[in-house]
């Protein structure tokens, strides 16, 4: 967003998006708000001042509405023009033409009045309210400016100079030779600042997506690193190159297969795009993404719009290896936000004065497939468990609540950096685990964008057998049973008798837990934790990270009643080369494995009475 002039004066605030611009003026004082969130825009709001009227008296409140902006600098020039300010008028023509570029005028304070692309043949056309600007311009090759002085009614012509790009072409392939979908990211090094790949920076901020791994940068002069990734189950590339203007640069990189996890499928469950009101990512850019990453799974989940990737998929890439489910996040402003997938209707359920007991119903009447999710749980106010109220000791929770839910959002994407939040979801995932609620464990990017929300960071692991089709009901089979495990990087693979997470084993003397961990080349796991009806029972540190191979484990484990058994591993050193500036740590773990100890061949969980007594809706002692 932007915004010009500060609060109590009259001003205009503005936003520059894919399908235009838009503006809110006022001529008068007034408040007016860009309204984000940790997502992003969520709307604009203007407020006029109070006005306090006499007996029999009117006030006239006006507003207009100019259709038809196409750029911030249009809109711009309405909003001032609506305000009563003089303009005067500045442009230009970059010649020859980049293959994108943006204007931009700040004050002498340095700050920016006002941002807005340039047309594709290289012209541009600012209105600005009098005064002296730096104008500068934006593209490829770099960076020009120029000092100016505005006047009301006056019409400056400004020259400046693209400067000449260098081109670096980039291919990407696997072990084989064979092209592959890749992520690439460039940085600047030493003297040279980040790239900037397009108009849109923000949606792209020095990454290129490379639907067959083969993808071009334009860039300024310098000094860059390469670096290009698959996913965690693929070796990193990364290479030091010199760009020099107007010359080309080829960049190759072999990414070698370094995880071996035939029968686990890396999904997503979580994810928005332009159907989202809070998105702008389109449909190919996302189902891109998904690929270079190494995702095999996907749900699209717009806020109360049903999305279905099945189209616009067989139109991209017919045979890619990427399995679709469509889907739409149920989102409520009193209860938090729930998925639901495969959503086989038109319409998204019905939110408006309807509690989750009553949605959950409706979901389950009309979609009696489909997972019912639980995002986010514990994330403010948004959060199911913190506005229902939920109380783990008691089972109790507001009325309306409903348990009637399948899959827990445990790993959010916008909690990669922050462990205290995984930690305050995993201890309530544990809390249900333990009142005998048997809800699966998921991690899911929850991706609004394409670059700082990444699709597939974390994922999940689903169980499909080799050699089976990843269809949308071998992976609602495999997340009702709950035999997934969660990740942002490491493998975690575990066994009891030959049973995974999510079933049922006896144990008898002599049994050991096998834990075979993981890590590609970029990834290190530091320490492992074995969690035992929601206690730490055992936890180890390793004398060196297990990163770029493969370490088999065996755990003992000493239960005296029915159990359930998780497995956590974790890593000190940031995942920064392919989740730059989040601070994000590798971190997997498993779903249970129930153990039948007492021989009932049941599984009792050891606060069971906590779900019986919710269930007959008679209060537990």
């Amino acid at each position: 967003g932007f915004a010009s002039r500060g609060r109590a004066t009259a001003l205009w605030v503005g936003r520059q998006t894919e399908q235009g611009a838009l503006a809110l003026a006022s001529r008068h004082p007034a408040t007016m708000d860009l309204v984000a969130d940790h997502v992003g825009h969520r709307g604009a709001v203007a407020w006029s001042q109070p006005q306090h009227l006499p007996a029999n008296s009117r006030w006239t409140e006006q507003h207009e509405l100019v259709v038809g902006a196409t750029s911030l600098a249009e809109a711009a020039r309405h909003a001032w023009q609506f305000a009563s300010e003089a303009l005067g008028r500045v442009q230009g023509r970059l010649e020859p033409p980049p293959e994108w570029a943006v204007v931009e005028a700040r004050n002498q304070a340095n700050q920016l009045v006002l941002s807005s692309r340039v047309a594709k043949d290289g012209t541009w056309r600012i209105s600005l309210p009098p005064g002296n600007y730096r104008v500068l311009s934006r593209t490829p090759g770099g960076s020009d400016e120029l000092a100016t002085s505005v006047s009301a009614g006056g019409d400056a012509t400004l020259n400046l100079v693209p400067p000449t790009p260098g081109q670096a072409e980039l291919v990407a392939v696997d072990d084989h030779g064979a092209p592959l979908a890749t992520r690439w990211i460039l940085r600047g090094v030493d003297q040279t600042p980040d790239p900037v790949l397009g108009a849109e920076s923000a949606l792209n901020a020095g990454m290129l997506f490379a639907l067959h791994g083969a993808a071009r940068a334009s860039l300024p002069p310098g000094d860059y690193q390469f670096t290009a990734t698959h996913g965690p189950e693929y070796g990193l590339f990364q290479r030091r190159v010199r760009v020099e203007a107007g010359k080309g640069v080829v960049v190759r990189a072999r990414l070698p297969k370094q995880l071996d996890l035939k029968g686990w499928v890396p999904s997503d469950f979580h994810l928005h795009q332009a159907p989202s009101f809070d998105s702008e990512v389109k449909l190919e850019d996302r189902l891109t993404a998904l690929l270079a990453d190494g995702i095999r799974f996907a749900a699209a989940t717009d806020h109360n719009v049903v999305t279905d990737y099945a189209d616009t998929l067989r139109t991209l890439s017919p045979n890619a290896d990427l399995g679709t489910a469509p889907g739409v996040e149920i989102t409520t402003r009193e209860w938090g936000h729930f998925n639901a997938f495969p959503y086989g209707l038109k319409k998204a359920p019905e939110v408006k004065d309807r509690t989750p007991e009553q949605i959950f119903s409706a979901v389950r009447h009309d979609q009696p497939h489909a997972i019912l999710q639980v995002n986010h749980p514990r994330m403010g106010d948004i959060g199911y468990f913190n506005r229902g109220k939920l109380d783990l000791a008691t089972g109790g929770a507001e009325p309306g609540f409903s348990y009637d839910f399948d899959t827990v959002e445990v790993f959010n994407g916008f909690d990669l950096g922050n462990p205290w939040a995984i930690q305050q979801n995993l201890e309530s995932w544990f809390g249900l685990l333990d009142n005998g609620w048997r809800f699966t464990a998921v991690g899911n990017s929850d991706s609004h964008k394409l670059v700082g929300e990444y699709a597939g960071y974390p994922r999940t692991y689903v169980a499909v057998p080799e050699g089976t089709a990843v269809t949308q009901e071998a992976i609602v089979a495999a997340l009702g049973a709950g035999h997934v495990w969660v990740s942002n990087g490491p493998s975690l693979l575990v066994e009891l008798n030959g049973a995974g997470p999510g079933s049922l084993t006896k144990l008898s003397a002599g049994n050991r837990l096998q834990v075979e961990i993981g890590c590609a080349d970029f990834v290190g796991v530091n320490r492992l934790e074995l969690i035992v009806n929601g206690a730490k029972v055992f936890e180890r540190a390793f004398s060196e990270p297990i990163s770029g191979r493969t370490q088999q484990l065996e755990l003992p484990l000493e239960l005296v009643e029915d159990a359930w058994v998780v497995v956590i591993v974790r890593g000190d050193q940031a995942l920064e080369s392919i989740l730059p500036r989040i601070d994000a740590k590798p971190l997997a773990f498993t779903n249970p494995i129930f153990v039948d100890v007492d021989g009932g061949g049941l599984f009792r969980a050891r606060h069971a009475a906590v779900r019986e007594a919710r269930e007959r809706q008679v209060p537990s002692d």
